[in-house]
């Protein structure tokens, strides 16, 4: 059994070099930094093999479910929405991790001059049919010779294979006292403390690093951002997509919620609903 040994790149939150092992997933070793308990896995997968990845679950896979959900995506984007208008200022905003566009959307139906990136091709492809500002490049690449007074991202820092380079060119994006409010799973809720390596947001193709609020914070203040505000983060989901989601990555919930939703009525297992399934979100601050 493996015990402790030097991760190939240091920790993106705190710099430090010693992991402790925690444990193996679907091939992928799981290690927590021994000085700020960030959790990664090592090594990581390529550009190449995520951008695949992507692609064929937004073709084929469980993403393609997650974008025909159309009004459950909305009602997310508005309920996303509310949160975002105390730190949204007036003036361009940048969505990382855009997919189809649905909070661009939101956000230009409220006014906001908003735009998209994301990886996937298709998803992106998908939101351009309905008119809208999105571009299929990674934060590393993308220079549109102006800065944002908002960016977003949520469900991506968790994806990026380097956090903290991720954040670097984030902070050049942002203007003067602009803000980046990111939503990442958190290793702290209780959902992880009791389900330990079951835990739902440990999927090895796809979450890279985890975090929790001081973790985040740190990386936040490495970059030379203000950490203003982290809190928990809800999620309006409806019960008949979750169980897709638990068959896929967590089978014993997934059977116990099966036969709670085989008694209840369709009006119940549709209805949309805010859950807090162990998510959190962090709102800092360019000093710049």
């Amino acid at each position: 059994m493996i015990s402790e040994t030097p991760v190939r790149t240091p920790c993106p939150a705190c710099g430090g070099h010693e992991f402790r092992w925690l444990f193996e997933k679907k091939g992928r070793q799981f290690w927590r930094c021994q000085v700020c308990a960030l959790e990664r896995i090592d090594p990581p997968p390529t550009l190449a093999e995520l951008e695949d990845y992507y692609n064929r679950s937004y073709a084929a896979g469980l993403y393609t479910l997650f974008l025909e959900e159309s009004e459950m995506k909305r009602r997310t984007a508005e309920h996303r929405l509310r949160t975002l208008k105390r730190h949204a200022g007036a003036g361009k905003w940048l969505d990382l991790g855009c997919a189809n566009g649905t909070l661009v959307s939101a956000a230009r139906e409220a006014g906001y001059d908003a735009e998209g990136i994301d990886l996937s091709s298709v998803a992106v492809e998908a939101g351009k049919a309905d008119g809208l500002p999105l571009h299929v490049s990674t934060i590393e690449d993308w220079d549109p010779g102006y800065r944002y007074r908002t960016i977003t991202g949520y469900d991506i820092l968790e994806h990026v294979p380097d956090p903290l380079a991720f954040l670097e060119h984030v902070t050049r994006l942002l203007e003067p006292g602009g803000k980046v409010v990111l939503a990442v799973p958190n290793t702290r809720s209780i959902f992880a403390r009791l389900m330990r390596r079951s835990w739902w947001f440990y999927i090895p193709e796809e979450h890279l690093t985890y975090f929790h609020p001081r973790a985040l914070e740190r990386l936040y203040r490495r970059v030379g951002l203000e950490p203003v505000e982290t809190g928990r983060a809800t999620k309006p989901l409806t019960l008949a997509y979750g169980l897709t989601q638990f068959k896929e990555y967590n089978p014993v919930i997934y059977r116990a919620l099966l036969g709670v939703s085989r008694v209840l009525p369709t009006r119940a297992t549709e209805a949309i609903i805010p859950f807090y399934i162990g998510e959190m979100h962090g709102v800092a601050r360019s000093k710049g």
